[in-house]
């Protein structure tokens, strides 16, 4: 089962590995911030954020024999959408 320091770390992981391959990737930008602060931020692109989820339902469901699609769909409808709903009828 996946802790959430588990899922915090695939984020963190992904941002690394955008900012490394990027040409961005450089110690500073212009506008002053540095390569570990803009890895440390809190905002993910969509395809980082598409890419997270992704990992997430490969580690729910690591067998290799089943396609990528079928674990994402089954990670969507058992684990995100009826938690997503629940915290939604919650804070309304």
């Amino acid at each position: 089962m996946l802790t959430p320091d588990d899922i915090a770390a695939i984020f963190q992981s992904i941002r690394k590995e955008e900012f490394a391959s990027s040409d961005v990737a450089a110690d500073s930008k212009d506008d002053g911030t540095t390569l570990e602060n803009r890895t440390m931020s809190s905002e993910l692109t969509y395809p980082e954020f598409l890419e997270a989820l992704i990992a997430i339902a490969h580690h729910r469901n690591p067998d290799p024999y089943i396609p990528l699609a079928h674990r994402m769909e089954s990670f969507l409808r058992r684990d995100l959408f009826p938690n997503v709903l629940r915290i939604i009828k919650n804070v309304g």
